[in-house]
């Protein structure tokens, strides 16, 4: 299911965003930047207290052509995917470019999940 929130912005898309989640074993939101996604999870988590929420960090194509990669956000990265594709409730709050590359791992997988976008 893919729900798309706007006209609302700031700390107020959390609680529209915690209505959703709370009817759906796994959610996934796209927002803007990677400090959008930051904030919304710290918004979501005073609605949202019985799962995890996870933030996928941006791809960063500079790293990746310098070999310079930070391991914290393989890390994130790493637990982000797991929570998407385990069986437990799980929120993953990611920016869009982190998203897109999300949906290109993910591609063939049997994954019932709930979209969530700020337009």
């Amino acid at each position: 299911m893919k729900t798309n929130i706007t006209g609302i912005s700031g700390s107020r898309v959390a609680y529209y965003a915690a209505k959703e989640i709370a009817k759906n074993k796994k959610t996934l939101i796209i927002v803007s930047r990677a400090d959008v996604a930051t904030r919304l999870r710290d918004d979501i988590s005073f609605f949202v207290q019985d799962r995890a929420i996870f933030v996928m960090p941006e791809e960063d194509e500079l790293q990746i052509i310098y070999e310079a990669k930070d391991s914290n956000s393989l890390i994130q990265r790493i637990r982000a995917i797991d929570a998407i594709t385990s069986g437990d409730k799980s929120v993953v709050i990611a920016p869009i470019s982190a998203a897109l590359n999300l949906f290109s791992q993910l591609k063939g997988s049997r994954i019932q999940l709930s979209i969530l976008r700020r337009a």
